[in-house]
């Protein structure tokens, strides 16, 4: 126990860390954020505040959300609301829903209730994926640091390349390869399993390092898992709710997974995820699943908020529209750059630059810090995730900064 005179001490270390590692943000407006010293970012690395900050809408909604049972017993109208407009923006092809607490715990459930449903254990997932924190779903995440030095991964998960076609195993490149990818699928389950298949578990668009499938994989995907009797499992958690300027990845390629997964973008914050179910598993299946905080009124009540902006307000519009912007301006500067950037991909408002070299990335991010933008990062990459309100001027803002740094020594 700590005594009460190494309190401030210890408090006083802990300020030290927390000030050391990020600013201070005391208030903020859209994509526009203000720390303690009156200073101002752009933030173009936010996966879960997608309505910006201070949106009225979502204020006013979680106010009035806040002032009115907050117990999780029982039924309430947001949760009834939310159920609507899931039921809506899907047509109804879901039967069945629950809500969980994070994005991380909805995988574990998905998995978990295939295997109840397939009697069957094991899970296909793919490299470079991103499906959670916690045990289970981080050793089905697909890149090293969520797994080296935890231990052994869970048991009967079978890792395959993610489709990209500029690192096919095959070396080919669509549209010519016939999906030499499924191919390759094939032989690993064939060589690499116990023949004992779930499910396989796949990000539609990549959030680590925003890769898409190849066109007509998810379709020919569907196929091989039905043909088997296997639970297709689509984790939109970070891709789904508008993020590429369209509702669900999913429905892009007009394939319907067993399962869906939502969250991040789903409650604006709140700590609320969904996984969708086109078969209503027993109820056995499922008992385990309620007690959680993901359908409290408050986390519901958020979700509303953020549809309500999406379907009713515009803003999914605005995303595509945004987004297309951002990605014809930074195609330009492809153009014009064409040495110093190896390639620009993404859809809607998840996009990566990816640089030819160490010391053009280098460069990039020096001067991103300086100009107080918050971007993400991967290998020589610079990933822009940021929240739905970005306007076309704040875009333009950033495709301008980076032309001046692609211009230094050019």
């Amino acid at each position: 126990m700590i005594e009460n005179k190494q309190v401030p001490a210890v408090a006083r270390r802990m300020n030290e860390v927390v000030e050391m590692a990020a600013p201070l943000f005391v208030r903020g407006e859209g994509a526009l954020l203000y720390d303690e010293h009156g200073a101002e970012y752009l933030n173009l690395n936010e996966l879960n505040v997608v309505l910006g900050e201070n949106n009225r809408n979502y204020v006013q909604t979680m106010e009035q959300a806040l002032a009115s049972p907050l117990t999780a017993s029982g039924h309430s109208v947001y949760k009834r609301k939310l159920i609507g407009y899931l039921s809506q923006t899907t047509e109804g092809v879901f039967s069945d829903v629950h809500f969980t607490s994070s994005g991380s715990e909805a995988v574990e459930w998905a998995v978990r209730l295939a295997q109840k449903m397939t009697g069957r254990s094991e899970i296909v997932c793919f490299w470079h994926s991103i499906h959670g924190r916690t045990w289970m779903s981080a050793g089905m995440s697909g890149i090293p640091r969520r797994k080296s030095g935890y231990g052994p991964v869970p048991a009967g998960i079978v890792y395959v390349p993610y489709p990209i076609c500029g690192i096919c195993p095959y070396h080919s490149m669509q549209p010519d390869c016939g999906l030499a990818c499924i191919r390759f699928l094939e032989d690993t389950v064939e060589y690499a399993s116990a023949h004992d298949i779930a499910a396989v578990i796949i990000e539609p668009l990549q959030a680590s390092n925003i890769q898409s499938v190849p066109a007509g994989y998810l379709k020919a995907l569907r196929e091989w898992t039905r043909q088997r009797g296997i639970f297709l499992i689509l984790d939109e958690v970070q891709s789904g709710m508008g993020r590429t300027g369209k509702m669900y990845c999913y429905q892009q390629e007009g394939v319907v997974p067993d399962i869906l997964l939502l969250g991040k973008a789903l409650g604006n914050g709140q700590h609320i995820a969904a996984l969708l179910l086109t078969q209503t598993p027993d109820k056995r299946f499922t008992q385990a699943i309620g007690g959680g905080t993901g359908d409290f009124p408050h986390a519901c009540a958020a979700a509303c908020a953020v549809f309500e902006e999406l379907l009713d307000r515009g803003l999914l519009e605005h995303v595509s529209s945004v987004g297309s912007f951002l990605m014809e301006s930074l195609l330009e500067l492809k153009q014009q750059f064409q040495s110093q950037i190896h390639e620009v991909r993404g859809k809607g408002l998840a996009i990566a630059i990816q640089f030819s070299g160490n010391t053009t990335a280098s460069r990039v991010y020096e001067g991103l810090d300086s100009a107080n933008i918050l971007y993400g990062k991967d290998t020589n990459t610079v990933i822009l995730k940021p929240p739905y309100s970005l306007t076309r001027d704040q875009a333009d803002r950033f495709t301008r900064m980076l032309k001046e740094l692609l211009s230094i020594n050019n």
